[in-house]
């Protein structure tokens, strides 16, 4: 697409949604990260900012914005979204969908409320909980990628809005905090489709994953090398045997093994 007008027409919307503060951020080629701050959503400020950005993007840089870091925000971010998931999603709920590289999207789903951060990061784990996402993106205050600029890091593909809040209902979060995967076989337990998690540590919101993708049918063998790749990247001890662990523990809980 790279139509360079498009980032603007999101920006107006964002605003319209109560969204009026942005963090922008910069990955340069020799992996220096700048964050710059918009602080309002006007076009003299939009005007301002997009000539920098589009400089910074054809040297070779990669663009990333989030709604302001410590504010209260009516959306919720999900990262690594198959085309099937980005389609269900914007059919049930009204969001953005934004097509980072062939084949993987960005989701920012309105919600019915402002959010604060420790929220967002609630109703993200939860959603990741069901196999839906990347739990690496889970965080509450996740840079995504901008649209209308190139995505380096995937020989330059542009990023592109492809589907605006078109959905009658907003997300409504929850409160719910039981575990995913919480009972053990031939209990009564609540499986993660119905309860999300709210373990705030790395080994917690990858047990949700886990748990969520073996309840979806997802391969237990594609899972088990998804996390052990992630574990190691996080230097994690034996993370070939914590992924197997892993696994084996979601399939015995889900009845699955």
């Amino acid at each position: 697409m790279g139509i360079p007008d498009r980032q603007a027409n999101f920006l107006g919307l964002l605003y319209r949604f109560g969204i009026d503060r942005l963090d922008f951020g910069i990955r340069r080629q020799d992996g220096t990260f700048i964050q710059r701050d918009l602080q309002s959503l006007d076009p003299e400020d939009i005007n301002k900012s997009l000539p920098f950005l589009r400089a910074e993007n054809a040297r070779g840089s990669d663009v990333y914005f989030r709604p302001e870091q410590e504010g209260s925000w009516p959306v919720i971010f999900l990262d690594d979204l198959t085309p099937q998931e980005a389609r269900e999603i914007a059919r049930k709920y009204q969001t953005w969908i934004i097509e980072t590289s062939p084949g993987l999207h960005h989701a920012w789903i309105r919600t019915d409320r402002p959010l604060s951060r420790e929220e967002r990061y609630l109703e993200q784990s939860r959603v990741v909980s069901l196999g839906i996402g990347d739990p690496g993106s889970v965080s509450g205050e996740h840079f995504g990628r901008f649209p209308g600029f190139r995505n380096w890091k995937r020989q330059g593909t542009w990023v592109n809005l492809i589907s605006f809040p078109d959905a009658k209902r907003a997300w409504l979060p929850t409160s719910a905090s039981s575990p995913p995967c919480g009972g053990r076989r031939g209990s009564s337990k609540k499986s993660s489709t119905e309860v999300g998690g709210n373990d705030a540590s790395e080994s917690g919101r990858e047990w949700g994953w886990v748990c969520g993708s073996v309840e979806h049918g997802r391969d237990p063998d594609e899972i088990r090398r998804s996390l052990e790749i992630r574990a190691r990247n996080r230097g994690k001890n034996d993370p070939e045997g914590y992924a197997r662990r892993t696994v084996a523990k979601a399939l015995s809980f889900t009845d699955k093994a």
